[in-house]
């Protein structure tokens, strides 16, 4: 998935020097950026180039040919001017995916209003996700692959253990589609589950579908 793939991160605060890693690990090329000389020191081991650089500078941007990189995210701490002038200048330098960290509802209105591709706002990602979890005491973890879609993670809840997919028919009650089963008493994963086989409380079912649908079947007791 990251083969040929080159992201620029601009700004390494405890986000940003994350998301540099992670794509490294995962094969990327990865280029960081930030004004702060220590701050590139530490992470010029973890990524495949580290420059020190004010990157509110269009100049810099141009320099390092930021708009070449299949992407660049945007991860300016507080600073909501300092962002906003990045994500303009790599407008106009015609980078072909910006993703930028916002900090409020209101800064990412305003990223967005800018020209971001898209904007990311952890904090609130964060509290959704926790909701959610808590809510849907079954849902172990989730991702989205499309608006409004998840692929999840659910313990089977108690009141379907012993009965068969066939039996529990979720996919119509709940418009759900189950994908594999991961089994964990004993260690197994069926990736193409026995519609007939009952399910125990220990099975994990990866499931899929549009996020409401998940998430109420996930609060099944």
């Amino acid at each position: 998935m990251t083969e040929n793939k080159r992201y620029a991160v601009l700004g390494l605060g405890s986000f940003g020097s994350k998301v540099a890693k992670e794509l490294f690990k995962a094969g990327a090329e990865v280029l960081a950026v930030d004004r702060n000389s220590n701050v590139i020191h530490e992470i010029s081991e973890e990524v495949t180039k580290a420059v020190v650089g004010d990157v509110r500078n269009r100049e810099v941007l141009k320099e390092l040919d930021v708009a070449s990189y299949s992407a660049a995210v945007v991860s300016l701490g507080e600073s909501i001017e300092a962002s906003a002038m990045v994500v303009f200048h790599l407008r106009e330098l015609k980078s072909r995916k910006i993703i930028a960290k916002a900090i409020s509802s209101e800064h990412r209105g305003l990223l967005e209003r800018i020209g971001a591709t898209e904007v990311i706002f952890p904090e609130e990602e964060t509290a959704i996700r926790l909701a959610k979890q808590i809510i849907a005491s079954n849902l172990l973890e989730y991702f989205e692959i499309a608006p409004g879609y998840i692929i999840a993670e659910v313990v089977t809840p108690n009141s379907m253990v012993g009965k068969s997919l066939r039996q529990l028919k979720l996919r119509y009650r709940y418009s759900i589609q189950v994908l594999l089963i991961q089994q964990t008493i004993p260690e197994q994963i069926h990736i193409f589950p026995d519609p007939d086989a009952p399910l125990k409380d220990s099975d994990v079912l990866i499931i899929a579908g549009k996020a409401d649908d998940v998430y109420k079947f996930a609060e099944e007791k």
